[in-house]
C-alpha cells in the first residue's frame, strides 16, 4: 500500500452567465484526474473525504465563493487505466450589499432627484432643468464607472438593464421640464401691443373694454403646463415602481 500527501494550489477562470451579472450565483466546476495506472497494477483510492481548502481564495469583485461540493470517484480510462477523479462544484454568489451599494442606491437617487424637479413652479425653469440635467449627468458618471469593472460581454447584461432605464427615466423628466416651459411660453395669435391713444388720457379707459384674449390665451398654454406636470407627478414614480417589481422578478 503506498499512500502519499500533495498539496496542490491551481488558479482556474470560471464562465459566467453575464446576462444576470452581478446579481444571481453561478456554478464552476473544477475536475482534477490522477495519473492512469494499469488495472492490475494499482487501484487508487482516497483515505477519507478530499480534503479542499479554499479559505483566502481570491474572487473577482463581487463575488464570494458561497460553497464547494467535492465529489470524487473511480473510473476506467482508455487503455485500462483506472483513473481517480476529484470534481469540485464551486458555487459563486454576489456579495451581498455590493451592487446596491454601488450601482442600485446611487442610480434610484439621481431618479428620485430628478422627480423632485416636477414640484418647482413651472416659472422656475431653470431651475428644474438644472436639477434634470446635474441628475442626467450624474446617472451617466456612475453609469461609466460601473462598466469599468465589467468584463465584455455581447449579451444584454442585468446591470445594463437596470442602469440604462434609469437614464431614459432622468432624460424624460429633462424632456418634460422643456415641453413645460415651451407650453407656458406659447405664443398666441392676435397679441397686439397697447396703442397709444388707449394710454393717452385716464378719462378714456372706462370707455374701453378690456381686452382680456391674449391673458385668455396665455393661460391655455399655462393650463396644459400645469396639467402634464400634474400627469407626470403621478405617471413617473408609478412607472419606475412598476419597472422595478418586474426586474427584480426576473433577474434575482
Amino acid at each position: 500500500m503506498v499512500s502519499w500527501t500533495q498539496k496542490v494550489y491551481y488558479s482556474f477562470p470560471c464562465k459566467l452567465n453575464l446576462k444576470s451579472y452581478p446579481l444571481r450565483s453561478h456554478p464552476c466546476v473544477l475536475r482534477l484526474d490522477s495519473v492512469g495506472y494499469l488495472s492490475g497494477e494499482m487501484e487508487p483510492e482516497w483515505s477519507g473525504e478530499p480534503s479542499v481548502r479554499y479559505e483566502g481564495v481570491v474572487v473577482s469583485h463581487g463575488y464570494a465563493i458561497a460553497k464547494v461540493d467535492p465529489t470524487s470517484k473511480t473510473f476506467l480510462a482508455v487503455g485500462h487505466k483506472t483513473k481517480r477523479q476529484l470534481k469540485l462544484l464551486v458555487e459563486v454568489a454576489p456579495r451581498s450589499g455590493w451592487a446596491v451599494k454601488h450601482t442600485v442606491i446611487p442610480m434610484v437617487a439621481t431618479v428620485t432627484t430628478a422627480y423632485l424637479g416636477f414640484f418647482i413652479n413651472i416659472r422656475g425653469v431653470c431651475a428644474r432643468v438644472i436639477i434634470c440635467m446635474l441628475s442626467l449627468v450624474t446617472a451617466a458618471i456612475f453609469h461609466e464607472s460601473t462598466y469599468r469593472k465589467v468584463p465584455p460581454a455581447h449579451d444584454t447584461m442585468a446591470i445594463e438593464v437596470f442602469t440604462g432605464t434609469c437614464l431614459a427615466f432622468i432624460f424624460v423628466a429633462v424632456v418634460e421640464s422643456v415641453v413645460v416651459d415651451v407650453l407656458g411660453h406659447f405664443p398666441t395669435k392676435g397679441r397686439q401691443p397697447l396703442s397709444t391713444k388707449r394710454n393717452s388720457f385716464a378719462l378714456e379707459v372706462g370707455y374701453l373694454k378690456p381686452d382680456l384674449t391674449d391673458d385668455h390665451a396665455s393661460s391655455r398654454g399655462q393650463v396644459a403646463a400645469l396639467w402634464l406636470d400634474r400627469c407626470f407627478r403621478v405617471l413617473y414614480p408609478a412607472g419606475f415602481l412598476a419597472f422595478n417589481a418586474v426586474y427584480w422578478v426576473v433577474y434575482n
